[in-house]
């Protein structure tokens, strides 16, 4: 699943970049590694939002993910690509925590049943035109309606731009499964948002 640097790329040399800020960590450079935690802190973090939906809790999992990165960074083989790599542990905190929640949420229920578990939207910015925002909110309410595997390969795939081959690594699963995930992702979404096929 993991990708191998190769080839002569603005992606490939940014690999290599990577690598070396790798080969520095492993070998005790704490500046290497700030250096890689400012170069994706904020994709992390981007990538965990759009999962856990709050920003105080997207921000204590990127920062427990290059806590883990660091701690694992000897499990890293130097051949393959370091971003997959650490989008995948972000990957795994994030779903961690909706588990948990949704646990804690079973219990809350069960103890306090007349409790309103009910959230709203998010509040709207008075700066977006009406056409923009209503488009974002047929989107946000579309997105809502996925299942979290093929709303997480969208958001990689379109919001993060990522590969299909990063999107498979960073979420341990075969690159036909993304495609297919992701292709269902945009007919569900063309079908909620009333889009025609084309």
């Amino acid at each position: 699943m993991e990708r191998r640097l190769s080839g002569t790329s603005g992606e490939d040399l940014k690999g290599a970049r990577d690598a070396a800020l790798v080969a520095r960590s492993k070998a005790g450079d704490t500046e290497a590694f700030g250096e890689l935690v400012r170069r994706y802190q904020k994709q992390v973090f981007r990538i965990v939002l759009r999962m856990v939906k709050s920003p105080d809790d997207a921000d204590d999992i990127t920062q427990d993910t290059f806590v883990r990165a660091h701690r694992g960074l000897g499990t890293f083989k130097d051949e393959f690509d370091f971003h997959p790599w650490l989008f995948r542990i972000a990957y795994n905190q994030a779903i961690n925590f909706i588990n948990k929640r949704k646990r804690q949420a079973a219990a809350d229920i069960d103890e306090v049943p007349e409790r309103d578990m009910k959230t709203g939207p998010e509040p709207e910015s008075p700066v977006q035109s009406a056409s923009r925002h209503e488009l974002l909110g047929r989107l946000a309410a579309a997105l809502e309606r996925l299942p979290e595997e093929q709303r997480t390969v969208f958001l990689l795939r379109v919001q993060e731009g990522l590969s299909y081959e990063e999107i498979a690594e960073t979420m341990d699963t075969p690159k036909g499964t993304v495609m297919s995930r992701l292709a269902r992702a945009r007919m569900a979404l063309r079908k909620y948002m009333d889009v025609p096929s084309s």
